[in-house]
């Protein structure tokens, strides 16, 4: 399953100089439950927390994580959005923290570390485009664009990139599981072995042969 592209902010740029549909968990249902209309902006943030917890266990394997998770909560959280569009987007960025929480057991392993980057930074261009909104929709109004057909689209974008990278995570870790499984359950005692297999003492050295090469086999 190859991983999306990420897809960055309109304003993307000033990023640069900042500080560095899959199973959802219960976590996120309840989140999703907070979101019947913006005015829930509040109930959004409380669940954004959860960054706290996912930037200091991730922190160990991936430290581009944890302060691109870092840095998008507070970006979010010291200016939060008032147009009521960006409630799919808010929502879909709360099912990545949550995600990243309940599978923060497989962190360490490499295939998942990668994902986990790419979540980061894919969820740092959300939050840049949602803090510069004002100025983006200024630069469409300027460009001739319409704004709400270019703010839904970006907005259906960036939701599609995050569904696909917490499909990618889901299924790298189910994946690392089952191995891990079948490895663990392996018994040697339990593999089938040709008839006759073992050793043939009718076919051994003669006592006083071979004594050269023998030694060096030994050794």
């Amino acid at each position: 399953m190859p991983a999306p592209n990420i897809i960055r902010s309109p304003l993307s740029p000033r990023i640069r100089t900042r500080s560095p549909d899959p199973v959802v968990a219960p976590s996120v249902q309840k989140s999703q439950a907070e979101l019947p209309g913006w005015n829930a902006t509040d109930g959004i943030l409380r669940r954004l927390k959860e960054v706290d917890s996912v930037a200091s266990r991730i922190a160990h394997v991936n430290s581009f994580a944890r302060s691109a998770m870092a840095c998008a909560y507070k970006m979010i959280h010291d200016k939060p959005p008032t147009d009521d569009a960006f409630s799919p987007l808010l929502a879909k960025i709360v099912e990545v923290y949550a995600l990243m929480t309940e599978r923060q057991e497989s962190a360490r392993v490499p295939s998942i570390v990668v994902v986990y980057g790419q979540m980061a930074r894919q969820t740092l261009e959300c939050a840049d485009f949602i803090v510069h909104y004002s100025e983006t929709m200024n630069f469409w109004k300027r460009v001739g664009k319409y704004v709400s057909e270019e703010t839904f689209t970006t907005i259906q974008n960036y939701n599609e990139v995050l569904n696909n990278l917490m499909q990618q995570l889901q299924y790298r870790t189910t994946r690392e599981i089952i191995i891990y499984r079948m490895a663990d359950d392996l018994d040697p005692n339990d593999m089938v072995y040709a008839t006759g297999a073992g050793l043939d003492i009718s076919k051994c050295c003669l006592p006083g042969t071979r004594e050269g090469i023998l030694s060096k086999i030994k050794s």
